[in-house]
C-alpha cells in the first residue's frame, strides 16, 4: 500500500511539472508573435491595398461587392463572409485570397503578394486590426509614380450576380456530401472490372448494382449543391466552369450507368461501361480542379523534391513560408 502510495505521489508530481511546462512554453511561443503583430497598422496596410486592390475595390467600384479603400470599409459586417476576423488570419477571407489558398485568387492576373506584404497582413490581422494613424488619402500621396493605379493595371472581372443567402447556405453542404459518392462510385468501379476479370469464377458482382445507385443518387445531390454554391461571390465564375460542369457530367454519367446495368447483363454492354468509364474520367477530372480551385493549382507539387522539381524547371521552396499560417475553413 505504501508503495502504491507513494507511486501515485511520483505521478502526479510529474503531471503537474509537465502541465507547468507546457503551459509555459505555449507562453512563450505566442508572447513573441503578439508583439510583433501589434506593432503593424492599418497605416501599414493601405498602401499594399492601395497598390493591388483599390482598382477593383473602391467605393465607386466594388467587385464581389467588396469595398477595400478605408478601414471601415474593410473591417464592416460582410455577413456570412469573414473579410477580416480580429486576431484570426486563418479565418479571414482577405488573407486567404491573397495567399492562394481560397478562390478566387487575388490579385487576379498578377503573381502573389510579395512575402514582406503576407507577412504584414497576417500580423495585423493577427494583432487585432490596429486602426490607421493618418487618413487614406494622405497615405495614397506617399506612393511612388511607379506603384500609382492605372486603368490597364488590372483587367476587370465580370459582375457575378449575388443569390438568396438560403441557397448559399445550402451550397455550403456541398463540401459535407461530396466525399461519399467519390469513394462509392470508385469502389463500384473497381468491383465491376474485379469481377469482369474473374467473370469464369465469379460473373458480374451482384453488389455492384445498389452501389452505383447509391452512389449516382448522391452525386447527383454533390452536382447541385455545388451549382448552388458556384454562385457565391467568392469565387470567380471563370475559374469554375470546368469543375462545376465535369462535376455535373460525372453525375450525369454515373447516373446513366446506374440505369443501364440491369440491360447489361442482358445485352447493352457498350452503353453501360461508356457511361461507367465517362463517370470515372469526369469524376478524376472533376476532383482535380476542384482540389486546385480550394488549394491552388500548385497544391501537389508545391513541397516537390528538389531533383523533381528542377526537371520541371523550378526554383527550390522552402517548407515554411514567413505569412504562412493554418488554412481555414
Amino acid at each position: 500500500m505504501e508503495a502504491d502510495r507513494q507511486a501515485a505521489i511520483v505521478v502526479k508530481g510529474g503531471l503537474y511539472w509537465i502541465g507547468a511546462l507546457l503551459g509555459a512554453s505555449l507562453l512563450l511561443w505566442h508572447a513573441p508573435a503578439s508583439v510583433a503583430a501589434a506593432s503593424v497598422s492599418y497605416e501599414d496596410i493601405a498602401p499594399i491595398l492601395l497598390q493591388h486592390c483599390y482598382e477593383c475595390h473602391n467605393a465607386e467600384r466594388h467587385e464581389y461587392g467588396l469595398n477595400l479603400s478605408t478601414y471601415e470599409a474593410i473591417t464592416k459586417d460582410y455577413g456570412e463572409h469573414d473579410i477580416v476576423v480580429p486576431g484570426a488570419p486563418d479565418a479571414s477571407d482577405l488573407y486567404l485570397v491573397v495567399m492562394h489558398t481560397k478562390e478566387p485568387h487575388m490579385p487576379p492576373n498578377g503573381p502573389r503578394l510579395s512575402d514582406e506584404n503576407l507577412a504584414l497582413l497576417h500580423e495585423w490581422i493577427a494583432g487585432g486590426l490596429v486602426r490607421q494613424e493618418r487618413p487614406v488619402a494622405e497615405v495614397m500621396e506617399t506612393l511612388t509614380p511607379d506603384e500609382s493605379l492605372s486603368e490597364t493595371q488590372v483587367e476587370p472581372l465580370a459582375e457575378a450576380p449575388i443569390p438568396s443567402k438560403a441557397w448559399l447556405f445550402l451550397g455550403r453542404f456541398h463540401v459535407v456530401v461530396l466525399h461519399l459518392p467519390i469513394g462509392v462510385l470508385i469502389f463500384a468501379f473497381l468491383l465491376e472490372l474485379d469481377g469482369v476479370i474473374r467473370q469464369r469464377k465469379l460473373g458480374p458482382r451482384p453488389e455492384v448494382g445498389p452501389l452505383l445507385m447509391f452512389g449516382a443518387a448522391f452525386a447527383l445531390i454533390t452536382a447541385v449543391l455545388g451549382l448552388l454554391l458556384s454562385g457565391d461571390p467568392l469565387y470567380d465564375p471563370s475559374r469554375l466552369f470546368w469543375r462545376k460542369w465535369t462535376g455535373v457530367a460525372a453525375a450525369l454519367a454515373a447516373g446513366s450507368a446506374a440505369l443501364l446495368r440491369p440491360s447489361w447483363l442482358a445485352r447493352g454492354r457498350v452503353a453501360y461501361w461508356l457511361s461507367l468509364c465517362t463517370a470515372m474520367i469526369c469524376l478524376v477530372i472533376a476532383a482535380h480542379l476542384g482540389g486546385s480551385l480550394t488549394h491552388g493549382s500548385s497544391y501537389l507539387t508545391r513541397y516537390l523534391p528538389d531533383w523533381l522539381g528542377a526537371m520541371r524547371g523550378r526554383a527550390p521552396t522552402s517548407v515554411v513560408e514567413p505569412a504562412a499560417g493554418p488554412v481555414g475553413d
